[in-house]
């Protein structure tokens, strides 16, 4: 889902990832030792960023069920409109829901774009689960997926 390079890397702090040997090395340390997280977007340089999707991180203190009930209907809707997604599992109770597009650079008109199709999403289905918080931060504060390594 992370193929193309050029990303940041935390573990925890960030480091900035432009070739498959530096990103091997860097597996190949970590593994099984610690997590470490990817950018959810990609990064021509390491300020210039591009986005080819949105993510809803769907959550439950309570059950994993809430959250895979209301990812279930955003994808079962996804797939009657032929919308593109990807569904992660986030942990030990929740999703991460995906909607990818057609690349291009994050500017503020972009990520206007993604922040309404959040809440808008969010409103029209009633989701309970989706960690809203997410919704409004820039992505350093926010675009970080776990990776399974």
């Amino acid at each position: 889902m992370f193929c193309s390079l050029n990303r940041w890397i935390g573990v925890p702090n960030r480091i900035y990832i432009n070739n498959e040997f530096t990103l091997n090395n860097l597996i190949q340390f970590y593994n099984g030792k610690r997590p470490v997280f990817q950018s959810v977007h990609r990064f021509e340089t390491r300020s210039e960023v591009f986005v080819d999707r949105l993510v809803n991180d769907h959550d439950s203190d309570l059950n994993w069920r809430i959250p895979y009930k209301e990812v279930k209907k955003l994808n079962d809707h996804a797939i009657s409109k032929d919308i593109d997604t990807r569904l992660v599992c986030s942990g030990g109770k929740g999703f991460h829901f995906y909607i990818m597009f057609q690349e291009e650079p994050l500017t503020d008109i972009a990520n206007s774009k993604i922040f309404s199709v959040q809440h808008s999403l969010k409103k029209y289905f009633n989701l309970q689960s989706c960690d809203e918080p997410l919704f409004e931060k820039r992505i350093f504060s926010f675009a970080y997926q776990q990776l399974n390594i």
